[in-house]
């Protein structure tokens, strides 16, 4: 729907028709694939979340033909591949820009006070989306990013105190995002058999990661 194929997915789709009778909020841009349909931009963390928690699970249990396990992989590699190839940051193709919330940067998730609750959340997050990642494609740069972030820039601390902030902020959307990530970060590891001697190696490297 957004063009941006593979790499952001959008947060929702509505006939186009329908846009104005109804559907407010976030703008509705043209679908550049589909006339007869408009998507909704600033596509957050809480969406990424969503879709890379399931994507696995599709990959793994879902998916039955090459063919259909091509197009998980794809979104995967697309969408994880995406924001690390845009400095962190996930860029909506109707502005080129950062989308509001959209970010696992350090510049904004350790150094910007204004994103203080976020700090926690977006920090496992990203942590969770490269072992994820790391885990299915065997991409070094997901392992590599895990581990500057976590050694460079303190992201396993980060989560450490990811639910102690002002009692006033704390809201049921940032426990639901925790489980998500968590879920996302636990299951890179659960996929790879023990027994399965070809990615003892890989692994080993993400349950490194997952212990950490």
């Amino acid at each position: 729907m957004s063009g941006d194929y593979p790499r952001f997915p959008a947060r929702s789709y509505v006939l186009a028709a329908d846009v104005g009778s109804g559907c407010s909020g976030d703008p509705w841009m043209p679908s550049t694939v589909n006339p007869d349909y408009n998507w909704k931009s600033t596509t957050s963390s809480d969406e990424i979340d969503g879709h890379l928690a399931v994507l696995p699970l599709l990959y793994d249990h879902v998916a039955q033909t090459e063919d259909e396990k091509k197009r998980v992989y794809t979104l995967i590699e697309g969408i994880t591949g995406g924001i690390l190839a845009n400095d962190l940051y996930l860029i909506d193709p109707s502005t080129n820009k950062p989308t509001t919330w959209g970010f696992w940067h350090p510049d904004l998730v350790n150094d910007d006070p204004e994103h203080l609750s976020e700090r926690g959340t977006n920090s496992l997050g990203i942590l969770a989306y490269c072992a994820s990642a790391y885990s299915i494609t065997h991409d070094t740069k997901y392992l590599d990013t895990f581990w500057e972030l976590a050694n460079e820039y303190d992201y396993i601390l980060n989560v450490f105190n990811s639910k102690i902030d002002c009692p006033l902020e704390d809201n049921h959307s940032d426990n639901e995002l925790l489980f998500q990530t968590y879920h996302i970060l636990f299951y890179a590891l659960q996929r790879l058999s023990p027994d399965d001697a070809s990615v003892a190696t890989i692994r080993g490297e993400v349950e490194a990661m997952v212990t950490a």
